[in-house]
């Protein structure tokens, strides 16, 4: 016969050592609980009717300009193009550049940022961490859209957001590949390759 009383403590004593176990998990992986916040903070300013949509676009351009490094990945992306490049044409570069990723991210926010959800991560280095999640895909009913978010840290150690998969593809390393091939067939002319950009961020 059961003794009266004696399963539940045990079940009491495992429900929070389950509790326990899950906040110390995910204290003790920063990057996710940063991906959450980011996710949250970049849907509020698109949210935020009490803005115009001027305001709205440069709240949201400064807010993704906090969470990422974009003159470290679009130095990046230049590979060795960036070699032998005047300090102009570099900061030309760099702002095209950052304009186009910003109308990515923006497009991202919108289409994903209400159903993503945290899957899981992967911590290749201290300050190298892959976080995964899924959202629904908005333009069919089909399996959800893998997304996944680089995260690294910056000079003062704060963690910001590298590159960014998409179904298993990483658009600074597609960049990368992009612009390598585009420089090729164009004389290595990055003005050219930024005016491009520039083009494409605008429509």
């Amino acid at each position: 016969m059961r003794t009266p009383g004696f399963t539940r403590p045990i079940g009491l004593f495992f429900c929070l050592a389950v509790a326990m176990f899950s906040l110390e998990a995910h204290a003790a992986n920063p990057a996710e609980a940063f991906i959450e916040e980011s996710i949250r903070k970049g849907s509020a300013i698109l949210d935020d009717k009490s803005l115009d949509a001027g305001e709205r676009d440069r709240a949201f351009r400064d807010f993704i300009l906090s969470i990422t490094d974009m003159k470290r990945v679009a130095l990046f992306t230049l590979g060795p193009y960036a070699k032998d490049q005047s300090e102009d044409a570099l900061a030309d570069f760099v702002a095209a550049f950052t304009a186009l990723d910003v109308a990515l991210y923006r497009n991202g926010f919108s289409n994903y940022a209400h159903s993503l959800r945290i899957t899981g991560s992967v911590v290749r280095a201290e300050d190298d961490v892959i976080v995964n999640s899924e959202a629904a895909n908005p333009d069919s009913n089909s399996e959800p859209m893998k997304i996944a978010f680089r995260v690294r840290k910056d000079d003062r150690g704060r963690p910001i957001i590298v590159d960014i998969g998409l179904a298993g593809t990483w658009i600074a390393i597609s960049q990368h590949e992009d612009f390598g091939s585009y420089l090729l067939l164009n004389g290595g002319d990055i003005a050219k390759l930024s005016r491009a950009l520039e083009a494409r961020a605008a429509k």
